[in-house]
Protein backbone atom coordinates (compact mmCIF):
# COMPACT_ATOMS: atom_id res chain seq x y z
CA UNK A 1 0.00 0.00 0.00
CA UNK A 2 1.04 3.10 -0.61
CA UNK A 3 1.52 6.23 1.55
CA UNK A 4 -0.99 8.32 -0.50
CA UNK A 5 -3.45 5.82 -0.13
CA UNK A 6 -3.18 5.87 3.56
CA UNK A 7 -2.55 9.57 4.05
CA UNK A 8 -6.08 9.29 1.66
CA UNK A 9 -7.93 7.05 4.08
CA UNK A 10 -6.77 8.94 7.06
CA UNK A 11 -7.78 12.02 5.81
CA UNK A 12 -11.04 10.74 5.00
CA UNK A 13 -11.25 9.23 8.76
CA UNK A 14 -10.74 12.45 10.04
CA UNK A 15 -13.15 14.62 8.47
CA UNK A 16 -15.76 11.59 9.29
CA UNK A 17 -14.79 11.84 13.29
CA UNK A 18 -15.12 15.89 12.83
CA UNK A 19 -18.11 15.98 10.94
CA UNK A 20 -19.73 12.95 13.24
CA UNK A 21 -18.76 15.15 16.59
CA UNK A 22 -19.89 18.75 15.24
CA UNK A 23 -23.31 16.79 14.55
CA UNK A 24 -23.30 15.12 18.03
CA UNK A 25 -22.18 18.73 19.56
CA UNK A 26 -25.53 20.12 17.79
CA UNK A 27 -27.93 18.03 19.27
CA UNK A 28 -26.94 19.47 22.87
CA UNK A 29 -27.95 22.88 21.13
CA UNK A 30 -31.33 24.66 22.14
CA UNK A 31 -34.18 23.61 19.41
CA UNK A 32 -33.55 25.77 16.29
CA UNK A 33 -30.67 28.11 17.46
CA UNK A 34 -28.30 29.64 15.16
CA UNK A 35 -25.46 27.48 16.50
CA UNK A 36 -27.43 23.98 16.19
CA UNK A 37 -27.78 25.03 12.22
CA UNK A 38 -24.35 26.14 12.37
CA UNK A 39 -22.46 22.95 13.23
CA UNK A 40 -25.42 21.04 11.28
CA UNK A 41 -23.74 23.02 7.62
CA UNK A 42 -19.91 22.52 9.03
CA UNK A 43 -20.45 18.73 9.85
CA UNK A 44 -21.94 18.33 6.29
CA UNK A 45 -19.39 20.62 3.97
CA UNK A 46 -16.74 18.21 6.37
CA UNK A 47 -18.55 14.67 4.92
CA UNK A 48 -18.69 16.18 1.29
CA UNK A 49 -14.99 17.15 1.42
CA UNK A 50 -14.71 13.48 2.52
CA UNK A 51 -16.73 12.33 -0.04
CA UNK A 52 -14.79 14.19 -2.89
CA UNK A 53 -11.70 11.98 -1.60
CA UNK A 54 -13.89 9.23 -1.64
CA UNK A 55 -17.44 8.98 -3.56
CA UNK A 56 -18.08 5.22 -2.62
CA UNK A 57 -17.52 5.48 1.12
CA UNK A 58 -21.14 4.11 2.46
CA UNK A 59 -20.18 5.00 6.15
CA UNK A 60 -19.59 9.11 5.04
CA UNK A 61 -22.70 9.06 3.23
CA UNK A 62 -24.92 7.66 5.63
CA UNK A 63 -24.32 10.56 7.62
CA UNK A 64 -24.16 12.91 5.32
CA UNK A 65 -27.50 11.95 4.78
CA UNK A 66 -28.59 12.09 8.13
CA UNK A 67 -26.87 15.54 8.81
CA UNK A 68 -28.73 16.70 5.47
CA UNK A 69 -32.20 15.33 6.98
CA UNK A 70 -31.28 16.93 10.73
CA UNK A 71 -30.86 20.15 8.59
CA UNK A 72 -33.60 20.20 6.89
CA UNK A 73 -35.43 19.34 9.88
CA UNK A 74 -34.54 21.84 11.72
CA UNK A 75 -34.08 24.51 8.55
CA UNK A 76 -37.46 24.35 7.46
Amino acid sequence: MSNLFLNQNGCIAALFRWGAALQQRSRLRPRKSKEKVKLLQQARRLYEDALDFDSENVQVREALSSCVSELKYWYD
